[in-house]
């Protein structure tokens, strides 16, 4: 349980009113949790929180955290998903046009904070977090709930011959996730949808679709609210999103 102090650091950072949006979905009793704006810097967040991050590789390795592990290890372990059924640990990834994806069994006490780009998309990462929550934490998927956070949305997302292959080869999905298919200079264009695609990637994961929240927000198009690696041509900073179990 939090300390009187404690309680009343995170309820400073909560009320703030600016640095982060919230989802009604992810919304349950002695639950947090946030997905970031350019607005809260991670600096902010682990003056306040206890935050557990991976060294994110865009590939699909899921790490367990429990309370005899270092937070600060964490920063160096290549993966991106974080599961944990601790109390008062901050789980989080970070994004800039990526998909932050933050699941919930309140039933079995369980979350987990996923990044999801394209490359973790076709690797099915969002799937296999939902399964390693049922098969090593007991979840059910009928009592998952999943929030989709601001993500480069498909009016920003054009891509070539590779990202579309991929994307046909190794997943189910080609024809529910590119639209606008044009060519230029002789090379397939079409625009891909990754909140959509996690989405179908989470039902057939079981999580029922009336428990799956999107914010509906393009990062591109947002540059006062989002950073955005494909707008601003380089990394100037990422979004965090995180969840916790209080």
């Amino acid at each position: 349980m939090l300390t009187e102090t404690q309680h009343q650091s995170y309820q400073w950072v909560q009320n703030n009113g600016q640095g982060y949006l919230q989802l009604p979905a992810l919304n349950h009793p002695n639950v947090f949790h946030l997905f970031g704006t350019k607005l809260l810097s991670p600096e902010t967040l682990r003056d306040h929180y206890p935050v557990i991050r991976l060294r994110q590789v865009h590939g699909d390795h899921i790490q367990m955290v429990n309370k005899t592990q270092d937070p600060l290890l964490f920063e160096a372990i290549p993966g991106d998903a974080l599961i944990t059924s601790d109390t008062n640990r901050l789980i989080t990834v970070g994004t800039a046009d990526c998909t932050p994806i933050l699941l919930l069994d309140p039933i079995n006490k369980v979350c987990a904070a996923v990044h999801a780009g394209w490359r973790g998309n076709v690797l099915n990462i969002v799937g296999k977090t939902v399964q390693k929550m049922i098969v090593d934490y007991q979840c059910d998927a009928a009592n998952i709930y999943a929030g989709i956070g601001p993500t480069i949305k498909p009016c920003c997302f054009e891509v070539g011959p590779d990202v579309i292959d991929s994307v046909f080869k190794n997943t189910p999905y080609g024809e529910w996730v590119f639209s606008q298919k044009e060519i230029q200079n002789g090379a397939e264009k079409q625009r891909l949808d990754l909140e959509r695609l996690n989405r179908l990637q989470l039902i057939d994961a079981g999580v029922p679709a009336h428990q799956i929240e999107a914010a509906g927000l393009c990062t591109h198009c947002l540059p006062n609210l989002f950073y955005s690696f494909r707008r601003d041509q380089k990394k100037i900073g990422n979004m965090v999103s995180g969840i916790m179990l209080l």
